[in-house]
């Protein structure tokens, strides 16, 4: 699938796309990895090693979506690829999904959005604000929005150091 997503976007079939592993409080079993409940029984037991096994799980198969953006040389010089040329944004509720927060949820911002984004930067806001991130992204496309959000969490402002 995350080949085919490079392709379909490198041949211009569509320019954004949604990729979900599983559902939000998923009661998915990942039985593959050794885990005997499904996903937000075992949160909310408070099982955290078999919760990082199907953190590191997903991620391994988001870093495949990446690597396969990778992959993808674009025409011209300067040896550009598919990913330097994208803004890809993932997110997982596992932060502390447990609790019912919207607190600690990890987001990744990945590409180079045509040389808008700084690559390699870490981010973490105590009590963060989730909009933030996806302001940041809407600019990196070069959206002309200025605000994002609603219901207490709408936002004017970027993570820091990530837009270039």
């Amino acid at each position: 699938m995350a080949e085919l997503l490079a392709v379909a976007i490198n041949c211009g079939l569509t320019r954004v796309f949604s990729f979900m592993l599983t559902s939000p409080a998923t009661t998915h079993v990942f039985s593959n990895l050794g885990v005997a409940d499904d996903m937000h029984t075992t949160c909310h037991n408070g099982i955290w090693e078999k919760i990082r096994d199907v953190t590191k799980y997903q991620m391994g198969a988001f870093a495949l979506l990446l690597d396969a953006f990778a992959k993808i040389s674009l025409p011209g010089p300067g040896g550009r690829t598919l990913l330097d040329a994208a803004c890809i944004l993932g997110t997982s509720e596992y932060g502390e999904g447990w609790k019912h927060s919207d607190k600690e949820l990890p987001v990744i911002i990945a590409g180079g959005a045509n040389g808008r984004l700084n690559r390699n930067i870490h981010v973490r806001e105590q009590d963060g604000n989730l909009c933030k991130a996806q302001l940041t992204v809407l600019k990196a496309l070069g959206l002309p929005y200025t605000t994002f959000g609603w219901n207490g969490a709408e936002t004017s402002a970027t993570l820091a150091g990530v837009l270039a």
